[in-house]
C-alpha cells in the first residue's frame, strides 16, 4: 500500500510512444532494425536477414527460443 500512496496522479492526457524509434513514432523500419540487431544472439541476425519466407523465419525463431508448442512443451507447461 505504501507504493500506491506514493504514486502521484496527474490530470494530463495519456500518451503512447514508440520506444524503438528515434522520434517516438512507430515505423516498420524501426521495428525491422530492432528485430535484426545482432545483440540478441548470433542466430537471430541470420534468421531475420536470411532469404526465406516469413513463415519459415518465424518457425525457426520460435524453434531457437524453445517456444514451439510441441507435445513435450505442452506437457511441460501443463505440469
Amino acid at each position: 500500500m505504501t507504493d500506491v500512496e506514493d504514486f502521484l496522479l496527474q490530470e494530463l492526457e495519456d500518451q503512447v510512444t514508440w520506444q524503438l524509434g528515434k522520434n517516438s513514432l512507430f515505423s516498420v523500419k524501426s521495428l525491422y532494425n530492432a528485430l535484426t540487431q545482432s545483440d540478441t544472439g548470433p542466430a537471430h541476425k541470420l534468421i531475420w536477414k536470411g532469404k526465406a519466407p516469413p513463415k519459415i523465419k518465424l518457425f525457426i525463431w520460435l524453434m531457437t527460443n524453445s517456444a514451439l508448442l510441441t507435445k513435450d512443451n505442452l506437457i511441460r507447461r501443463i505440469c
